[in-house]
């Protein structure tokens, strides 16, 4: 807690952040981050943190879920002459036997890039795996003149297209 000497009012370093109402310290925040972030198991957080699995998986599903907002957020540019960018799409959803899972849900599809000189990665959602699809996702986020390293999956054929001159 922040004291002001002048007008002796107080204010926590909780207030306007996602811990306001939160009944976790800041030291048990700190330590399940440190925890998530070398993959520990769920079972070993509620043993080390002496926490319930539900709020385990609660506060860890919101740390996976601002990572993932923080790399799909990332709009930039990599690569450039010479430089290896890797580049593969996934499938992330897809309902199986439409068993647990909302009938109009449809396939959802990701890309990433990633540029192995610079180290920097971030993936982006498409609404298919077409080739036009990786064409223009290709083309408005890695820079001419780069090598791209594929899966050689079929959606890939044709991007030697892709003007490579600065």
């Amino acid at each position: 807690i922040f004291k002001c000497k002048r007008c002796n009012k107080a204010k926590s370093i909780r207030n306007g952040s996602f811990l306001e109402k939160s009944k976790l310290s800041l030291e048990t925040f700190v330590f399940l981050i440190y925890f998530w972030s070398t993959k520990a198991s769920t079972s070993q957080l509620c043993i080390h943190l002496n926490l319930s699995k539900k709020t385990i998986c609660e506060w860890t599903n919101f740390i996976r879920e601002v990572c993932s907002w923080k790399l799909l957020q990332l709009d930039q540019k990599i690569g450039g002459i010479e430089k290896v960018i890797q580049v593969d799409e996934s499938l992330i959803y897809k309902a199986k036997y439409w068993i647990g899972h909302a009938l109009s849900s449809r396939q959802k599809w990701i890309v990433g890039f990633y540029d192995l000189e610079n180290k920097i990665g971030f993936s982006r959602f498409i609404e298919n795996r077409t080739f036009e699809t990786l064409l223009r996702m290709i083309e408005s986020h890695i820079y001419p003149g780069s090598i791209i390293h594929t899966d050689c999956w079929s959606g890939y054929n044709g991007i030697n297209t892709i003007n490579v001159n600065p």
